[in-house]
């Protein structure tokens, strides 16, 4: 927010795109930037757009009726002289979609931050990669933040070789990358004692916790898996909030204002255990006592820590990981990573090989120092010349992963590059296809639901998203009918309760 101000003081920007992952860290950040930035600048009160799907609105004053014309629509959501919102309005200024020229031409005036850079997939990291070169490419400027960055990763975004894994660990740690390395002072450093426990021990650990009157951050990389733990820990009696997407906007709203409300800056931070999935995961400023998590890789798993003792000094916070045990277990015949019940992760982080590096470095170390760890485990566990050679002297099953994983996302590269707009071709020549999407999978078909009510506060939900993959043999002109908490469509038999949307 400094250097916005000075850029748009020395007439270089017209003011600011601060995007994130996810529309959780998007609505937290904006309350953040807007008081700020209005402290600041007092004209800019009431103006700080929010940009996130479903919801475009400002931190509104009480003394300014009028609606800004940005928020009218979100392909306007740039015009804003600040907004703060999803990566996926950015990336869109991008696509062959309608308005993408619009959304280009207002974004890039704007200084473009791209935080948790690190948190795209190959198909999202080549349409970001490619809006940060035009941004640049205009004059414009573009500031890239992550903890976890690894080399793989920056050398693709900068459009640079990739140094070697020796070399790459040696950068300094943090750091301001850019033409050079430019290292950044650190007062002191942070211990997290680090250890497994298997499946069965999580519950009689969280419950120990808040006996001792501990806020418990469990993490679960599925919403089947946070269901099931919510729903073990609610029959052990034990005060539990459960946080994941599947939840219709309104009850979304009121759990991201909860888990804020307990471990928020200003939080009770009461004895609870709160499961959540990847939603509460990064840019969210929330505290917990103790971290359970998932396995996951490297770069995720310090996301993760970073939520625990977040505000706290002196202090030597502990984090457990659920043991998934050996992890060639989760690598089927033909090469494919398989999650199992209980133990959903895989589906999601596929890349197996990152997983084992960062559970051997736990396994080994039990802690994890930060910074001084941070390079070494980020590129151990993300640096694709280092996992090939890993899968290459295991080889059978490790070896056909690696094919897998490594042409999926080469596979998923090429589908991002498809999608570009050609700005070569005049813009009465525009090839326009709605259909390219700012993220790979089915995504969510909003269903209007008349009769719904809030499981939370009995509030009428009017909308609610369903995966798109639930209702695939369902025509378009179905409508949902609503008997209580039970919802059809077509064939189709859901349940919305305080666990949110389930299939039955």
């Amino acid at each position: 927010m400094i250097w916005a101000s000075r850029l748009t003081a020395a007439g270089k920007v017209d003011g600011l795109y601060f995007a994130v992952p996810s529309r959780s860290a998007a609505t937290e950040l904006h309350k953040r930037v807007a008081r700020t930035l209005g402290d600041v600048h007092p004209a800019l009160r009431g103006l700080v757009v929010r940009a996130v799907p479903g919801v475009i609105d400002t931190d509104v004053r009480p003394d300014y009726a009028p609606e800004p014309w940005s928020i009218g629509a979100p392909k306007r959501c740039f015009a804003a002289p600040v907004a703060v919102g999803t990566i996926d309005q950015a990336m869109l200024s991008m696509l062959r979609v309608r308005h993408a020229w619009l959304r280009a031409a207002l974004l890039s005036r704007h200084l473009l931050v791209i935080d948790e850079v690190h948190a795209s997939d190959p198909y999202m990291a080549r349409i970001i990669r490619e809006l940060a070169h035009r941004h640049l490419g205009l004059g414009g400027y573009v500031l890239a933040m992550s903890a976890t960055l690894g080399e793989t990763a920056l050398a693709d975004l900068q459009g640079k070789p990739r140094r070697s894994f020796g070399e790459a660990c040696s950068v300094p740690y943090p750091a301001l990358r850019g033409t050079s390395d430019v290292p950044l002072s650190i007062d002191s450093e942070r211990e997290v004692a680090i250890d497994t426990a298997s499946p069965t021990h999580v519950i009689t650990v969280a419950n120990e916790a808040c006996r001792m009157g501990a806020a418990v951050l469990l993490i679960r990389s599925t919403v089947t898996d946070a269901v099931a733990t919510y729903m073990e820990l609610q029959q052990a009696g034990i005060e539990t909030l459960l946080h994941h997407g599947r939840y219709a906007l309104h009850d979304r709203t009121l759990l991201d204002d909860r888990l804020l409300g307990i471990l928020g800056p200003s939080g009770t931070r009461k004895p609870i255990v709160i499961v959540a999935t990847q939603t509460a995961e990064q840019s969210l400023d929330i505290d917990a006592d103790l971290l359970i998590t998932d396995a996951c890789p490297a770069d995720v798993l310090l996301q993760r820590l970073g939520r625990l003792h977040r505000h706290r000094t002196g202090t030597k916070p502990t984090a457990l990981v659920i043991d998934p045990g050996n992890i060639e277990q989760y690598i089927d015949p033909k090469g494919q990573p398989r999650g199992r019940p209980g133990q959903g992760w895989a589906w999601v982080y596929r890349n197996l090989l990152a997983v084992d590096q960062t559970m051997s470095f736990i396994r080994l170390r039990g802690r994890i120092v930060t910074p001084s760890d941070c390079r070494e485990l980020v590129e151990s566990a993300t640096h694709v010349d280092h996992l090939r050679e890993i899968a290459e002297e295991r080889g059978g099953l490790w070896t056909l992963l690696w094919r897998t994983i490594y042409g999926d996302a080469a596979m998923k590269e090429q589908l991002g590059a498809a999608g570009l707009v050609d700005w070569s071709r005049p813009y009465a020549d525009a090839v326009i296809n709605d259909r390219f999407a700012t993220r790979l999978g089915d995504g969510t078909i909003d269903i209007m639901c008349s009769g719904l009510r809030s499981p939370f506060d009995g509030a009428a939900i009017d909308c609610l998203p369903i995966p798109a993959r639930w209702l695939r043999d369902i025509a378009d002109t179905e409508v949902a009918q609503v008997d209580g908490d039970r919802i059809t469509v077509g064939a189709v038999a859901l349940r919305y309760d305080a666990t949110g949307l389930r299939r039955l």
